[in-house]
């Protein structure tokens, strides 16, 4: 079993398989409402472009988690950072999604996360 598990010609196919399953776990991160191309063009003109998440549903998984993790776990254990962003008006999808990708670079050499 050994053998077949670092068998160099199984390495794509078990790249594929690893990739598969991790953006399984993390798509929905990606994923917006189901709307319309024409409805989101509708509602384009009428919101601004970097309003506050909960005061606009937009519809993305990954917004409404990072909102969760500042406005209640942030809140929760760190007041004063929370009050300043929340006072220099820094909402968590100008932040977070940058955050979470840096999250995945700590399993890359350095270097390679630069490219």
């Amino acid at each position: 079993i050994h053998e077949d598990i670092f068998d160099p010609k199984f390495l794509e196919a078990d790249t594929y398989t690893l990739f598969e399953a991790l953006m399984d776990c993390v798509s929905d991160w990606y994923r917006t409402g189901h709307q319309t191309r024409s409805a989101v063009n509708k509602n384009v003109s009428g919101s601004q472009p970097w309003s506050r998440p909960r005061n606009e549903p937009n519809g993305s998984i990954i917004v409404e988690r990072l909102s969760h993790i500042q406005d209640s776990l942030l809140k929760r254990h760190d007041r004063d950072l929370y009050c300043r962003l929340e006072k220099l008006e820094i909402y968590p999808q100008l932040y977070g999604i940058r955050w979470l990708r840096l999250l995945f670079g700590r399993e890359f050499h350095f270097v390679d996360t630069l490219t």
